[in-house]
């Protein structure tokens, strides 16, 4: 092979790399933020209206380095982020401060992999596959 044609090999080669370079990049989710929604519960009388609001809180903050902090039933939480094509998945890594391998194994098995949806709205569906509740829908928040 010339040297001429290896030069156009090798340009060719880098555009088609910088194409799929580029293809990957655009699918990929960007749900970097806040997000905050509430579970809907029922609430007993003459429960204290905030220890109700804490308990029915999701807040959510993606970081741009595929990591994330949580805030829900009143516990920290925090870990990695996981993107596929159409949804993220939140593996909890620490809860309320400690790594979830020093956590008891009833602890670890009941904190499982999170999935959250981006809808048409702009709104996120968060889904604990563990828990056996409807999910919750988040809104981007202002910090």
């Amino acid at each position: 092979m010339k040297r001429g044609e290896m030069v156009l090999l090798a340009i060719g080669v880098l555009v088609i790399g910088l194409f799929l370079w580029l293809g990957n990049r655009s699918s990929r989710l960007n749900l970097t933020g806040q997000w905050v929604g509430f579970r809907k519960m029922d609430a007993k009388e003459g429960a204290d209206p905030s220890i109700v609001k804490t308990l029915t809180k999701v807040e959510l903050r993606i970081l741009p380095n595929r990591r994330f902090s949580l805030f829900e039933r009143g516990l920290p939480k925090r870990g990695r982020v996981d993107y596929s094509e159409d949804r993220a998945t939140l593996e909890i890594t620490e809860l309320a401060g400690k790594g979830m391998e020093t956590q008891p194994e009833h602890v670890r098995d009941e904190y499982g992999p999170i999935e959250v949806i981006p809808q048409k709205d702009g709104s996120l569906l968060y889904r604990d596959p563990k828990l056996m509740e409807p999910p919750v829908f988040l809104r981007r928040s202002k910090v």
